[in-house]
């Protein structure tokens, strides 16, 4: 997906790495191996205290904490009950102190002390280094055992929402893991505690409390396959480059069930934003070694923004993978598997999207996913789409505005056309945006009914972007409409942010992993550009590769051609809060152009064109601009105007009754 001109006297050779289907990465095996491992931390399978054995519990999690002292945590969901048990071991002989986080900060925490005075002290952090007594003890201590030579085995737990303002809620939000123990706690007088109790915690992990986390099968027998390369990054902010690598030879159908980023160095995972793979297909009839395999030893070349497009990019559109900032390893349901294999020869597109804000030159970084597959056929073949905005589009958020929505679609007409009868499972996805966004929300509409949300986070942070399994599929029926939708906050900056492909604009884009193959690229809605350009008297703008920026072409005052529409924005356009106002519901509440072009129509109509050009040439000497072709709705890098042709317009339910998750304690929230 995205933008950039490269310096091509700054490129060094690319070194394209496949590691053979014979060769299995040791990161695997080490998967597997705490995999087997799962429940074998020091707490026992006798001393894991349990909320239940029925059905209900969801998922178990285990995250070792600290190596040092072996601290671990297991925790346990109930959705039916709304309750958590973790359990904690730790080889420590004093208090160990757990607790939970909004932020990472010890202000506002909800931190449990045990092992000081009473067995367990509820406690809320007063700033960054003082705990104090909740007035309502919530934590609950199930068991403790002390061992000089074992440490310590605790089971606590606690309800998701305890109605206590000093506690935290566990629900589908980003939250910080916080701990401590032995000496990271001051004021300690014998066994009692004062208060305020300083406290300075050894360490965070930011997780979904709630979230099931799927391990590999240990019984699976995985094989990997990387696609790496090594580049030089550009002196500029956002760079998006792309490769095509040739793919393992197999001789019947194998499944891909799981992924993880691969960096040389922590260099390159500093630079790294996002990463897409994509699968290569041919058109019908010709087999892919004779269209791609000459472009496996290529340097590469920008993705979307070059005038003259050497790869064959618009064959390169079924996403196999991909890995937003923070994320860790990926690994699907175990009924489920992206099929590969299929064809005698495959051929993949990396996408890299280098951030390099300081603009350094002597960036040289290698990079690529890692593939986990297996011959071992899972019942289900699935893929990956993505539903959202159109980074192609143009929406605008003012600064200084806090709460501002923005939402991508994908209409009914499209899951009419995409969707089997019978419906699709969604299983999870990455939610992908930028630094504006806090609040996160995937959403789902029947009808004049909006359905509970597939995924939300309302702590969203953009370095965090983890593939998230859902507790239980979402079933998706043909007439559906789904859609990303992202709450943005502008208060630190002075500058109107723009939708686009840079870290400092702005995406709102869900990539969902679903229990059938889809033969689509994507489901977006673009808010139609031409109704922004025509708000300020604007006929005609493209985008510059060099600034990464739109620029004003044509405008009813000649004054405006030649200017960066972002810098436009910000000597013409003065915000009101009635501006503000009128804009969000402009763009959030009117009619969007949605595109949901299938991927091998797509790939055959490309080629017609591709003959047609070449018939021009050859007969009628004649040339036209092919790369600014616009086929089945997809939207033109060559200019910033609404792609033709959508495959439907439409706006977000209008008469829809909306979704209000429940409040046990109030009641349900507005």
């Amino acid at each position: 997906m995205e933008i950039f001109v490269i310096f091509l006297f700054l490129l060094i050779p690319f070194e394209i790495t496949i590691v053979r289907s014979d060769t299995q990465l040791s990161f695997i095996q080490n998967i597997i191996n705490n995999a087997r491992s799962l429940f074998s931390s020091p707490v026992s399978s006798a001393q894991f205290r349990s909320l239940s054995s029925s059905s209900s519990i969801l998922h178990r999690r285990r995250e070792v904490l600290d190596e040092a002292v072996n601290f671990v945590v297991e925790w346990e969901v109930d959705r039916s009950v709304q309750k958590v048990v973790f359990n904690i071991s730790a080889k420590v002989n004093g208090y160990v102190a757990f607790g939970l986080s909004r932020n990472g900060q010890v202000e506002g925490s909800d931190m449990v002390i045990i092992g000081l005075g009473a067995d367990l002290q509820d406690m809320h952090g007063v700033d960054n280094s003082r705990l104090a007594m909740d007035v309502q003890q919530d934590w609950k201590l199930l068991s403790k055992e002390s061992d000089a030579k074992e440490g310590v085995k605790i089971s606590i737990s606690r309800s998701f929402d305890t109605c206590d303002e000093e506690d935290i809620v566990m629900n589908n939000d980003l939250t910080s893991i916080l701990w401590g123990y032995d000496d990271s706690i001051d004021n300690i007088a014998g066994d009692s505690v004062t208060e305020p109790l300083q406290f300075f915690p050894q360490g965070r992990l930011r997780t979904y409390i709630l979230d099931p986390k799927i391990e590999p099968n240990p019984t699976d027998k995985l094989q990997t396959f990387r696609l790496s390369r090594t580049f030089r990054i550009p002196p500029k902010r956002t760079t998006y480059w792309c490769t095509i690598h040739r793919g393992n030879r197999f001789r019947r159908k194998h499944h891909i069930v799981g992924y993880s980023a691969y960096f040389a160095s922590d260099l390159a995972r500093q630079h790294i934003h996002h990463q897409i793979v994509y699968r290569c297909i041919s058109p019908p009839g010709v087999d892919a070694s004779v269209i791609f395999d000459k472009f496996t030893n290529h340097q590469g070349e920008e993705c979307y923004l070059e005038k003259e497009h050497e790869l064959p990019t618009n064959y390169c559109l079924e996403v196999i993978g991909m890995w937003g900032v923070g994320g860790k390893d990926v690994f699907f349901p175990e009924n489920i598997g992206f099929p590969i294999g299929e064809a005698s020869n495959e051929y993949f597109m990396l996408e890299s999207h280098y951030d390099n804000q300081d603009e350094r030159v002597d960036l040289v970084v290698e990079n690529g996913m890692d593939f986990m597959y297996t011959s071992q056929l899972r019942s289900t073949d699935g893929s990956m789409i993505f539903i959202g905005t159109s980074p192609l589009g143009l929406y605008m958020v003012p600064p200084k505005t806090t709460n501002f929505k923005i939402a991508g679609m994908c209409s009914s007409q499209c899951t009419q056309r995409m969707i089997p009868t019978g419906g699709i499972n969604i299983l999870g996805a990455v939610l992908h945006a930028h630094t504006k966004t806090h609040k996160f929300r995937f959403r789902h509409f029947r009808g004049n009914t909006e359905l509970p949300w597939i995924l939300n986070d309302e702590n969203y942070d953009y370095s965090f972007q983890q593939f998230r399994a859902v507790p239980e599929p979402r079933k998706v029926l043909p007439g559906d409409v789904l859609a990303a939708e992202c709450v943005m906050s502008t208060l630190n900056t002075n500058r109107t942010t723009l939708s686009g492909f840079s870290t400092k604009d702005e995406m709102c884009v869900a990539f969902a992993i679903v229990s059938k193959y889809l033969p689509h690229i994507y489901c977006i809605s673009e808010y139609p550009t031409e109704t922004t350009m025509s708000r300020y008297g604007i006929a005609d703008m493209t985008w510059d590769g060099d600034s990464q920026e739109r620029i004003i072409n044509f405008a009813a005052n000649a004054s405006y051609v030649g200017r960066k529409f972002s810098d436009f924005l910000d000597a013409q356009e003065h915000w009101t809060s009635a501006k503000v106002i009128k804009l969000e519901r402009e763009q959030y509440e009117g009619y969007h152009n949605v595109y949901c072009p299938q991927v091998r129509q797509y790939t055959t109509f490309f080629s017609v064109a591709l003959a047609a050009q070449r018939i021009a040439r050859s007969l009628l000497n004649f040339s036209f601009d092919f790369n600014a072709i616009n086929i089945v709705g997809r939207p033109t890098t060559r200019s910033v105007r609404t792609a033709p042709i959508p495959d439907s317009i439409a706006a977000l339910p209008r008469r829809a009754t909306l979704y209000r998750p429940p409040d046990l304690c109030h009641g349900w929230a507005g």
